[in-house]
């Protein structure tokens, strides 16, 4: 894969907006979640994506329409990344962090490892949370409620985040955009900003990674 990443701080880019890469220029477009390149040659494009679901959308079900993509979580990409030496770490992550997986990335794709190796590289003292893996939870978006207020029971983002608050973690790590928005929310609601935040695996890294500083800002 040509360089994606034109400097470390151009981690941000999978949370904001791509910037140019190094070396001949890849066509890539952005759909705010994800980015898609051409491969200007007939043959198999290659789309790397931030929100599981788009992920699973089209490497499992694009093939039935003839759209034949080889995809990749954003996680996958970063891990790849770091073992190749492309982003070199060069300070270790403080915080613990108990990772979240994300609901279409482990039980339905299996995406499981890299981000894992992502947090062990960085250097960052982890946790499990109770239900991890392909036994994960959802982060409460799942069947539109990232669009609507659940009226019944406990709320899915507040169980679980007080599993989170469970295992004393100083950060839960996301790897999908919705599982940042829900989590997120049911730690202000917990009224625990102080004692746990959210960070996208993008972040962690931008903040370990040689040539970038620590970041100052909070979410």
């Amino acid at each position: 894969m040509p360089g994606a990443l034109r400097h470390p701080r151009d981690l941000g880019g999978l949370q904001r907006r791509p910037r140019p890469a190094h070396g001949p220029r890849v066509p890539l477009r952005d759909d705010g979640e994800g980015q898609h390149r051409d491969d200007g040659g007939g043959g198999r494009d290659e789309d790397r994506h931030r929100l599981p679901h788009c992920f699973n959308t089209i490497a499992n079900e694009y093939p039935q329409f003839g759209g034949n993509y080889q995809v990749r979580h954003h996680t996958e990409f970063l891990a790849e990344l770091v073992a190749e030496g492309r982003l070199p770490i060069e300070r270790d992550y403080p915080e613990s962090v108990a990772y979240h997986d994300p609901c279409y990335a482990a039980r339905h794709n299996d995406i499981l490892e890299a981000p894992r190796r992502i947090l062990e590289e960085a250097g960052a003292p982890t946790r499990e949370l109770h239900r991890h893996g392909r036994h994960t939870f959802c982060c409460g978006a799942g069947g539109g409620r990232m669009w609507m207020e659940e009226r019944l029971g406990k709320k899915v983002n507040l169980d679980r985040v007080d599993e989170a608050l469970a295992v004393g973690t100083d950060v839960v790590g996301v790897g999908c955009p919705f599982c940042h928005v829900m989590l997120g929310d049911g730690i202000a609601e917990r009224g625990a900003d102080a004692d746990i935040r959210v960070r996208d695996l993008a972040q962690i890294l931008e903040d370990v990674v040689a040539g970038a500083g620590p970041e100052t800002t909070q979410g």
